[in-house]
């Protein structure tokens, strides 16, 4: 059945003029002219996003770099400014001061971000003065150093931003 088939498409094919046949091998020679040189033009814009690419790669390794340098440097200089800080607390309060207890509970409630329970203040015992000024010196130092990291962190994504075409 298959080779009766053939047999007629090929009658009808051989019937056909040959300026029929010349169009069809001028379209066909267009298609794969087409064909080509779009591939070609793809794999040529392809080759340009891959060197744009690795450009911003680069580029953004290296802000990553220099801004991990700057901020780490000043992460440790504010770290270095609470150490100093924290040794002079003996030079500037005495050693018999003392707060009462309901410091410690509101200062505890306010690290912990709760509201801070009166009940709380007659089972709490007083605080050395200095003990509170250290963790109030330590406590601000890190979060002097979070405030650092932070700003760090945005001029990062501003400078990330900065590398992409809107910007």
């Amino acid at each position: 059945m298959l080779t009766a088939a053939w047999i007629a498409v090929s009658g009808f094919l051989s019937k056909l003029p040959w300026w029929i046949w010349a169009a069809l091998a001028t379209v066909l020679a267009f298609w794969y002219w087409g064909h080509h040189q779009f591939n070609a033009g793809v794999e040529s814009t392809k080759r340009e996003f891959a060197a744009v690419q690795a450009g911003v790669v680069t580029l953004q390794t290296q802000i990553t770099t220099q801004l991990e340098t700057e901020y780490v440097d000043r992460v440790h200089t504010v770290y270095e400014t609470g150490k100093t800080i924290i040794k002079e607390v003996p030079v500037f309060i005495p050693a018999d001061s003392v707060i009462g207890g309901g410091w410690r509970v509101l200062y505890d409630s306010a690290v912990q971000g709760v509201i801070p329970d009166p009940a709380a203040i007659a089972d709490a015992s007083p605080v050395p003065l200095r003990d509170a000024a250290t963790t109030a010196v330590s406590n601000l130092t890190t979060c002097r150093a979070e405030i650092v990291k932070l700003e760090g962190l945005q001029r990062w994504i501003r400078q990330q931003q900065e590398l992409l075409p809107n910007g």
